[in-house]
This record gives C-alpha cells, structure tokens and sequence, in this order.
C-alpha cells in the first residue's frame, strides 16, 4: 500500500484492522465463493449448535447466510468491474 493513501493507525478514529486487496485478490476470493456457496446448506446444523446467538447481531443461520450472500455480491460486483476492496475499521 501507499503511505500516503490511507491514515496512520492513530488517525484512526476507532483502532483496527486496514485490510486492502487488489483485484487479483478479489477474483481469487470470488472463486472461493463459487466453490464454497453449493456446500453452505450443510453447515446449517453446525451453525445451529455452535455459533447462534439469538437477540445477537448475527442470531441464526439465516441471517449468517444473508450476511455471507451480500459481501460475496459486493465481491463479485468489483470482480466484474476490476475493482479491489478496502476494510475500514468501523
């Protein structure tokens, strides 16, 4: 990355993680995706017993999914247009 790109870790206004990939990366992650997606039904009963936190931010598998479908969206579409990604601490 540039330096001059992004802030310095105390110019940030909450401490974390500041992960970029470039589009390379992006289109490796978007085929993990399409060879991960066809087998995530069969983690709904290990999801169920182990991480579903009901009232919690992710409360069931369903919404694990949803959360799951959205970014690989975000992550096809700039994909598509050649893009990289940017993780900001939020």
């Amino acid at each position: 990355m540039d330096a001059d790109v992004f802030p310095p870790k105390d110019g940030l206004w909450r401490p974390g993680p500041l992960i970029a990939r470039g589009p390379r990366t992006v289109a490796r992650l978007n085929r993990c995706w399409q060879e991960a997606a066809p087998a995530l039904p069969q983690l709904h009963e290990p999801y169920a017993r182990h991480a579903a936190c009901p009232g919690r931010w992710i409360a069931d598998f369903d919404e694990f999914t949803a959360l799951l479908s959205g970014w690989a969206e975000v992550v096809g579409e700039a994909q598509r247009r050649r893009w990289g990604l940017i993780r900001l601490p939020i």
